[in-house]
């Protein structure tokens, strides 16, 4: 008799064992596996690898919903053997010994099908998430996530929370839902900035200058950065504001920058106004300080170059102080 060799012999030993019927074997079912088998996942059931044969519905049925393994991950495979479905047999109660497995080999592989998820599309829903959040018209540059690779199912991609605001980096926590189940957590970073109305300086303002048109205007402007205190246009005029400090042209202004015009200032001509009984005395004078109705400040009489106290009562009249 001739001899097989080693390599030969593993040949025909593998094809009687997964392949070839055995004449005469009481087979209550045959399970034939695919010769390219792939699941849904997460676990891989027999029936989706394999044909089931078995005069046995009941038993057809339990072979076809035998859990066999976990699946890979989306768009990858495992490696799955004949001898790992046959201890899933034994372990469920089945008459292994009397089922007959063809298989392409002893051990092969169980792709997990998949679908893509355009980075693109991830990048929309991250960035209309910041948007309808958002109080103030935005600019925005979100970063490419990259695709997400998925399990096959009816997805969804669902804002689960922002982690920062606008103006500045703000990212956007994204749920990819298939079938209703959270299976992955994506994570976009937009940079953001906010467009508003702002009071900008169209040329140089000095310390104390009024501002009015020929200084200052309204202007649209993107704002990586919201100035503390920043000076909101309100009715739309800035009328009775003065600069607190020079002011260079195109600066943005806040409420640091600017102050109520006083009704008289330092080196406006006044009326001092000096009473006592019935008797009223009016002489022109010079206020030495800044004031507004009420305040008490520093004046100059033109004629006797005397400085005292006067209380302010208009922007033209002050009246002195008399001890």
């Amino acid at each position: 008799m001739r001899k097989i060799a080693g390599p030969a012999l593993l040949s025909v030993l593998l094809w009687l064992v997964v392949s070839a019927p055995v004449l005469g074997a009481p087979w209550l079912a045959v399970v034939r596996i695919h010769p390219k088998p792939h699941v849904a996942g997460p676990e891989i059931y027999l029936g989706e690898i394999a044909d089931v044969e078995a005069s046995d519905e009941t038993l057809a049925g339990q072979l076809e919903g035998l859990a066999v393994g976990r699946a890979a991950l989306p768009g990858q495979a495992r490696q799955l053997s004949v001898g790992t479905i046959r201890v899933r047999m034994r372990q469920a109660g089945l008459p292994e010994e009397l089922i007959l497995i063809q298989a392409p080999a002893l051990s092969f592989g169980v792709q997990t099908r998949a679908q893509r998820i355009p980075g693109e599309e991830l990048r929309a829903a991250a960035e209309h998430a910041v948007r309808r959040a958002a109080r103030d018209e935005l600019a925005m540059a979100c970063d490419d996530p990259g695709d997400a690779t998925v399990m096959i199912g009816a997805k969804t991609v669902v804002p689960d929370r922002l982690i920062g605001t606008p103006p500045g980096p703000v990212v956007a926590a994204l749920e990819i839902r298939i079938d209703g189940n959270l299976v992955r957590t994506v994570m976009v970073r937009c940079e953001t900035r906010v467009k508003r109305n702002v009071w900008v300086t169209t040329a140089t303002v000095k310390r104390h200058q009024v501002l009015d048109d020929t200084a200052v205007a309204l202007e649209r402007r993107e704002l990586a950065v919201l100035p503390r205190g920043l000076l909101e246009p309100g009715s739309g005029s800035l009328e009775g504001l003065r600069a607190t400090r020079p002011l260079a042209p195109g600066t943005v202004l806040t409420e640091a920058m600017v102050e109520p015009v006083p009704a008289v200032w330092r080196g406006k001509p006044v009326e001092i106004v000096a009473r006592l009984g019935p008797v009223e005395v009016r002489a022109p004078g010079v206020a030495l300080e800044d004031g507004r109705p009420g305040d008490i400040v520093r004046v100059e009489n033109d004629a006797s170059g005397q400085v005292l106290q006067a209380l302010v009562v208009d922007g033209e009249t002050v009246e002195a102080l008399i001890r």
